[in-house]
C-alpha cells in the first residue's frame, strides 16, 4: 500500500495489494490500521481511499465511513 499525504490535514491510501494466497487473515487489515494509526498520530485529519465495489465491507470493517464519488481515469476512457 502506497500513502500520499500533503503532511498537513489530508492523506490518500492507494494501491492495497495483499496477494491471494495470504487474503482473509487480517493482513489488508493490519496494513489499513496501521496507516490509519500512523497518519492519525501524525495529526492527519482526513484519509480518504478509492477502491472497487466489491470492497465495501472490508473497507467498512476498516473503519471507513463510505459515500459516492467519481473519477476520470484517463486510461480507462481512452480505451473505450
Amino acid at each position: 500500500m502506497n500513502v500520499i499525504s500533503d503532511g498537513n490535514a489530508d492523506a490518500f491510501l492507494v494501491d492495497l495489494i495483499v496477494h491471494p494466497d495470504y487474503q482473509k487473515h487480517g493482513l489488508g487489515k493490519g496494513i489499513v490500521r496501521a496507516a490509519i494509526d500512523d497518519l492519525t498520530n501524525d495529526g492527519i485529519r482526513c484519509i480518504q481511499i478509492t477502491f472497487n465495489p466489491e470492497l465495501v465491507g472490508f473497507y467498512e470493517k476498516c473503519g471507513f465511513h463510505l459515500f459516492m464519488g467519481g473519477i476520470i481515469d484517463n486510461g480507462i476512457e481512452k480505451q473505450r
